[in-house]
């Protein structure tokens, strides 16, 4: 019912229509970018900064003509994007939403580095691990780098945005806003390893296990969904089911 596995999938479609345009140069690839910017947009507001933040300084390092056409391509998304252009400044007069969310503290880096990994020391013993037994394999080409960059600016800039508009306007920063700029983070660690592609599987696959199973048993999310209305459905099933 939430808008984040929608707004990611979209957000990383988009991405995926960029690098897919600059590999094979199909304009079919450029369409599949701007029907995602729109629907990331129309699903969460964040979603599509995360976009536009992503476009942007991937634009700045393309020939003139893919500028020409990621240009176009971004021109036409806002049109679609465009009937929902009243709505936006209608949330945006607003400003926040109720009293729901609060004002962020200082330690809030702090518990979104904990969140990230987990909040289990284990999880960021093991990404430190193989990094720096990966490490030596990494290129060190200037144009490695410079995608590196793009990556630490797509994980590190929507957090900053959310975080002082949120301080200096109105509350919106919670780890769900800033759910979009995951992926990235992952991408930048994974250039940093240079094990064969075949063992970074294995990593990542280790590392969902360990995440379920701390949300699981750890951090008691069943539980505390038992709790709340996302029990409902459970119950009238159980009720049904006696009937």
């Amino acid at each position: 019912a939430r808008p984040y596995s929608f707004g990611l999938l979209f957000v990383m479609l988009a991405f995926w229509g960029l690098v897919s345009f600059r590999t094979y140069r199909l304009h079919l690839y450029l369409v599949l970018f701007t029907v995602s910017t729109a629907l990331a947009g129309l699903t969460h507001y964040f979603a599509l900064v995360q976009v536009i933040i992503i476009s942007f300084f991937w634009w700045l390092g393309q020939s003139t003509s893919a500028k020409k056409s990621i240009l176009m391509a971004s021109i036409f998304a806002f049109l679609l994007f465009l009937p929902h252009w009243s709505i936006t400044m209608h949330h945006l007069s607003i400003g926040g939403i109720g009293e729901w969310l609060k004002k962020p503290n200082a330690d809030f880096w702090w518990q979104t580095i904990q969140f990230v990994f987990h909040y289990h020391w284990l999880v960021p013993a093991f990404v430190l691990a193989f990094v720096l037994l990966g490490i030596r394999d990494v290129p060190i080409k200037l144009e490695h780098w410079l995608a590196r960059f793009l990556l630490v600016v797509a994980s590190v800039l929507p957090f900053t945005i959310a975080y002082y508009y949120s301080v200096y306007e109105n509350p919106l920063l919670h780890f769900g806003t800033v759910f979009f700029s995951f992926p990235f983070f992952i991408l930048l660690f994974s250039s940093f390893v240079g094990f064969p592609k075949r063992i970074l599987p294995v990593l990542f696959v280790l590392i969902t296990l360990f995440g379920a199973a701390q949300v699981w048993v750890g951090r008691q999310h069943k539980t505390l969904n038992q709790t709340t209305e996302y029990m409902a459905p459970f119950k009238w099933a159980a009720t049904f089911q006696n009937k």
